[in-house]
């Protein structure tokens, strides 16, 4: 009866851990665990009963084989869960490898992983040194740990990461979600944030502005990505007769132009009678206006565009 009191209350607190991950649409679930392995939510660990028999080093070695280690224990809820799986397997004889060697009675244990073993459920008597002296291992066995002779063959128990987008783990089924900061506005197919600066400055001011902020003064190299910050402007509330500083400067019409970032200029998008220089040879720089690029006095004061990457980070689909 006690068992299977035990059993219930394991089973309870197990029973939402079981659900599949997925973004609220159910059109895409990242599973926690592989196939065969068990989900223990509260440590984010997947575990494994290893039903064949084998010595601890070659547990270890299986466990590392399947991109796992032998378990380790750090609570007791984490004690009474895996009492519980170990329950329902059909080999519960002799005791299970767990992740610890070189037993000794009056030594400082540590889990194989480097961890603090700042939990202990030892059977009476336990840990226990066998007169002959060859290494005692750790294992489990009637929701006690026990040692075990490292040579002789019993079963084992391994752990590995929960699958999730963060670890890698995921069997593929991970997308990158891109976002951007309060104020910038995303450019889905460049993968890019912009932001229109309203405060007017010149040029040389505003290409500082945008580094500021970890961006650098807007470049455009499709119909596209053109169409979209015409969009953008006139949406702004800021006056756009005079036009905004963009991402190049040295603008002369027989010039080969590039852009700040390094980028080749490999879309344009002038004004009738652009690019222009003026007669007292001042320098010029590219603005844009109406959708269309201007050539603006670098000197005078303008509105201006920055940009930077969006930020990326892996969602389960």
């Amino acid at each position: 009866m006690k068992k299977l009191i035990l059993w219930l209350f394991a089973f309870a607190l197990a029973t939402p851990i079981f659900s599949q991950a997925n973004n609220g649409n159910g059109t895409c679930n990242v599973s926690p665990c592989d196939d065969g392995w068990t989900h223990y939510a509260d440590t984010g660990k997947c575990l494994k009963v290893v039903t064949e028999k084998m010595d601890w080093d070659k547990a270890v070695t299986n466990c590392h084989s399947l991109n796992a280690e032998l378990v380790t224990v750090h609570t007791a809820g984490e004690s009474q869960f895996m009492d519980w799986i170990l329950s329902t397997t059909v080999t519960r004889m002799w005791g299970f490898y767990m992740g610890a060697n070189n037993i000794a009675r009056n030594e400082n244990l540590n889990w194989m992983d480097g961890t603090t073993m700042n939990f202990t459920n030892w059977a009476i008597d336990e840990p226990s040194e066998n007169r002959w002296r060859y290494p005692m291992c750790l294992g489990w066995d009637e929701g006690k740990w026990m040692s075990l002779a490292c040579f002789k063959w019993h079963n084992s128990v391994c752990q590995k990461p929960e699958n999730t987008c963060e670890t890698g783990n995921s069997n593929g089924k991970c997308k990158d979600v891109s976002s951007c900061d309060e104020g910038w506005t995303k450019f889905e197919e460049g993968g890019k944030c912009l932001k229109v600066i309203s405060e007017t400055m010149d040029w040389d001011n505003a290409a500082t502005n945008c580094n500021t902020e970890e961006a650098k003064l807007v470049t455009v190299h499709s119909p596209s990505e053109s169409q979209f910050l015409n969009v953008m402007l006139n949406r702004t509330v800021v006056t756009v007769d005079n036009g905004f500083f963009i991402g190049a400067n040295n603008i002369t019409r027989y010039g080969n132009l590039n852009w700040i970032d390094g980028s080749d200029m490999n879309f344009m998008n002038w004004r009738m009678d652009e690019p222009k220089e003026t007669n007292d040879g001042y320098p010029m720089c590219l603005g844009v206006i109406g959708g269309k690029w201007m050539s603006l006095d670098c000197g005078k004061w303008h509105n201006s565009i920055c940009q930077k990457p969006a930020s990326v980070s892996k969602s389960q689909c």
